[in-house]
């Protein structure tokens, strides 16, 4: 009985704290299909020769997962002509036929696959030395890969019996005519020579009898090659094989330092651990709405999920979350979302109300589907008849297709997917269109800087941070305008995809004031008593001794403390007059306006649309959201337009005020441009819209495609979302929803059904159409820069006392 072969061995995965001081980045490379017909080298080697220069400057560790690399064979119309014969003569078809059997084509096609595999996996390797390269090959390509060597396997091993059996047989019957020769010469022999002749008779029937013996054993081990895969050796030939083929990678893997993948996997690059799957459905079928999966993972499960994943950690690990749920390019669909995960209880009863520093501690987590790496031009033309021959003269329907085709019909975008942490555990994502890489094209990789330690130009976007609400958060809001300024003189620790930025300017996506009791009728009232109002802020006072021996730490603790609960007794109980609103939202984005008109050369400095909350009590009027800040405008003589005005964008406009009636939307056809009419950055078309009406996200990729943007930007939603829409063939547009800026409301809590909603702020850059960066900052982020500014100016004021 022959022994059970070992399972091939596998890397233990385990988070490695040496590693995490590192900031990491991932590079998805997927779909990339090495041995199809549609695979473009040139795009292939310009993406390599990009990845190298980026290598060469980026200060952390890059992590290369590379997935989709080899096609099915039983897909012969889609591989390319080193494993295929499309092109090849009658003669050459025949020598090939003839020099391998039937029973090994497959197998010789799949060895093929892994010297192709080898080739680029060195190739990766030399170009880039540094890189930490991962290999999965869990995917519905290998599959049906194996299932095709199963079968021919089977089929190899039944006609190898049926090969020796046959000799055997043969052998059988010349045997058998050797005794019958002797046994008819026999009766002529001389007495002297039949026992000689009995001898090599009973000889040759003794390996007769050995012969049959064989010819039933093997007849034997045959059938287990036919069995159904309920029997044991069927699942012991396919355990085999599946063995045996891990190997081949893991060999394969071990020739060039990478790490094999063969199963859905935590993986770390550096201080950024992900979660990844090449795809998480029942079947291997490419879906259209794979982030709704995505979404309804996180919803109320991840407590659950973190105690699975706790083990990749270690029990002594400070870092037990993962960063980010990564889905492959398998989809098409390129999606990211900065996910809140639940809500505190602070949040739910509605604690944090009229708080200028609220508890908004939770979890967060990123959810990402990345972009494939194909040619869908190329792909393209098997839908169009360009490819007859390996169609039948046909489209690819039935058994004729393959995922790229059904990404291809479902409108999904190509391209390169970078994700990345940096050292304040904030993590950015960046999106780079295929055609940017395709041979023939000046690409935006190229022609930008190459350094990646010279600031990027970037942009500020909020939403929705609802001043006058009970839930606006105040140290969240001065934590943003900090870094606004911080932003300016390019003077933050933050990087996007390990780049610094500076920001030029600010887009703000409407609802800056809360409408008042005028249109949210089931507010309540939360004052303190009248009668007791001094001799409460006494009582908070009295918390402040400056004439004690404390040191001045313990004082600014005190005094923090202090100006903290004032504030939050100013902000108690609703504001009904909707002027002292539009007030305060006018001076907001003036402390934006201000610092961008002294810091920044960008043309339109400042983009905002008005949101559906003061808008839909104010419009019936004629009144609009922006009216006060047009006047302060006015006063200062900053030069600004607004839509339906009929002033159209001038060289001398700072300021774009959008909104009209109904629709809150403004569109900037040559955003980046500085005042003098050159470009910092771009240009690209931006549009801006509030609340695009449409069910999920089709009301902002539809606001999008119908004007023609690069980036549309959204918010009402109180949610984070990017989402890569198609625009042609390997290129793409960017639909981005902001979130919010404020705390928990009676609204988020009333659609029980949804997800928590997501606050915080973010940054973009856009350096031309396809090709977009972001990263998003929690509003616990925000909140920590505004108490770095309260706690600052108390010891500034303490100082001041103590004198």
């Amino acid at each position: 009985m022959g022994k059970p072969k070992k399972e091939v061995k596998k890397r233990t995965r385990s988070f490695d704290p040496e590693e995490a001081k590192k900031e990491g980045c991932f590079v998805f490379l997927t779909e990339v299909g090495f041995d199809t017909n549609y695979f473009n080298l040139v795009a292939y080697k310009n993406l390599i020769e990009f990845l190298d220069r980026f290598s060469k400057q980026y200060q952390g560790m890059l992590g290369i997962l590379l997935d989709g690399v080899f096609t099915s064979l039983h897909r012969p119309e889609y591989l390319n002509d080193v494993l295929t014969y499309w092109l090849k003569t009658e003669v050459e078809c025949k020598r090939e036929s003839k020099k391998i059997p039937n029973s090994e084509q497959y197998r010789m096609m799949f060895g093929k696959q892994l010297e192709i595999l080898s080739l680029r996996l060195q190739e990766l390797k030399i170009k880039l030395p540094n890189a930490k390269i991962f290999l999965n090959i869990f995917t519905d390509d290998l599959q049906f890969s194996l299932s095709q060597l199963l079968n021919e396997q089977l089929l190899f091993k039944q006609e190898e019996l049926g090969s020796i059996i046959n000799e055997l047989k043969a052998t059988k019957e010349k045997t058998k005519g050797k005794c019958r020769t002797i046994e008819a010469s026999m009766p002529k022999a001389k007495k002297a020579q039949i026992a000689k002749l009995q001898t090599r008779l009973e000889r040759k029937q003794t390996e007769i009898k050995k012969i049959n013996d064989e010819i039933v054993k093997l007849g034997s081990d045959a059938i287990y090659f036919r069995e159904k895969k309920v029997r044991p050796m069927s699942q012991y030939v396919t355990s085999e094989l599946v063995r045996k083929i891990h190997g081949m990678f893991k060999i394969e893997c071990d020739k060039y330092g990478v790490e094999l993948i063969t199963e859905d996997s935590l993986i770390q690059c550096g201080n950024i651990v992900i979660d990844y799957s090449h795809s998480r459905y029942p079947t291997w079928t490419p879906q259209k709405n794979v982030h709704k999966r995505l979404q309804a993972m996180v919803h109320g499960t991840m407590g659950e999920y973190f105690k699975v994943t706790s083990a990749f950690f270690g029990a002594e690990s400070k870092n037990n979350r993962v960063d980010a749920i990564v889905e492959s390019g398998h989809h098409g669909v390129g999606w990211k979302s900065l996910q809140k995960i639940s809500r505190n209880g602070e949040e739910i009863n509605f604690f944090n109300n009229d708080k200028c520093d609220p508890d908004t501690k939770t979890e967060y987590i990123v959810l990402l589907s990345a972009l494939p790496f194909e040619d869908q031009e190329k792909i393209a033309r098997y839908l169009s008849g360009k490819e007859p021959v390996r169609m039948s003269g046909g489209k690819p329907v039935g058994t004729r297709k393959n995922a790229a085709i059904d990404r291809l019909k479902n409108g999904g975008a190509s391209g390169i997917t970078f994700l990345a942490k940096d050292k304040n555990g904030l993590v950015s994502t960046r999106w780079i269109q295929y055609e940017s890489f395709r041979d023939g094209y000046v690409s935006s990789v190229f022609t930008q800087d190459d350094d990646i330690q010279k600031p990027i130009p970037a942009i500020l976007v909020t939403s929705d941070p609802h001043l006058g609400s009970k839930q606006d958060n105040i140290t969240a809001l001065n934590g943003v305008i900090k870094l606004f300024e911080r932003g300016l003189n390019a003077e933050t620790d933050i990087h996007i995809v390990g780049q610094k930025f500076k920001i030029f300017g600010d887009i703000q996506a409407g609802d800056i004031p809360e409408s008042g009791p005028a249109k949210w009728g089931h507010c309540y009232e939360s004052n303190r008593p009248r009668l007791n109002i001094e001799k409460h802020v006494m009582g908070i006072l009295s918390k402040l001794d400056i004439n004690s021996e404390d040191e001045v730490g313990d004082k600014k603790k005190k005094a923090v403390e202090v100006v903290k609960e004032l504030s939050d007794l100013a902000m108690q109980g609703s504001n009904v007059s909707m002027s002292v609103l539009l007030g305060w939202a006018a001076d907001y984005s003036m402390e934006f306006i201000r610092r961008s008109l002294v810091n920044s050369c960008l043309q339109h400095v400042h983009v905002s649309v008005p949101g559906n909350h003061a808008d839909d009590v104010l419009h019936r009027n004629g009144g609009r959201e922006q009216d006060i800040l047009a006047g302060m405008l006015n006063a200062l003589g900053i030069p600004y337009t607004i839509s339906g005005s009929g002033n159209l964008f001038t060289k001398t406009s700072r300021v774009v005020l959008g909104g009209f009636s109904i629709a809150r939307v403004v569109f900037v056809a040559d955003y980046g441009k500085d005042t003098d009419g050159s470009a910092i950055f771009g240009p690209i078309k931006l549009f801006v819209q509030h609340d695009p009406k449409g069910s999920g996200s089709s009301g902002i990729v539809g606001a999008g495609k119908n004007s023609g943007a690069d980036v549309a930007i959204g918010g009402h939603t109180h949610e984070n979302y990017i989402c890569i829409y198609k625009t042609g063939h390997n290129t793409f547009s960017v639909a981005f929803r902001a979130s919010c800026i404020q705390g928990v409301d009676p609204t988020q809590m009333y659609y029980a059904s949804a997800l928590p909603r997501t606050a915080a702020a973010h940054i973009i850059s856009m350096p031309m159409g396809g090709d977009f960066s972001e990263v998003s900052l929690p509003i616990e982020y925000l909140q920590d820069i505004g108490n770095e500014i309260i706690a600052k100016d108390v010891v500034e004021m303490l100082k001041k006392l103590m004198k």
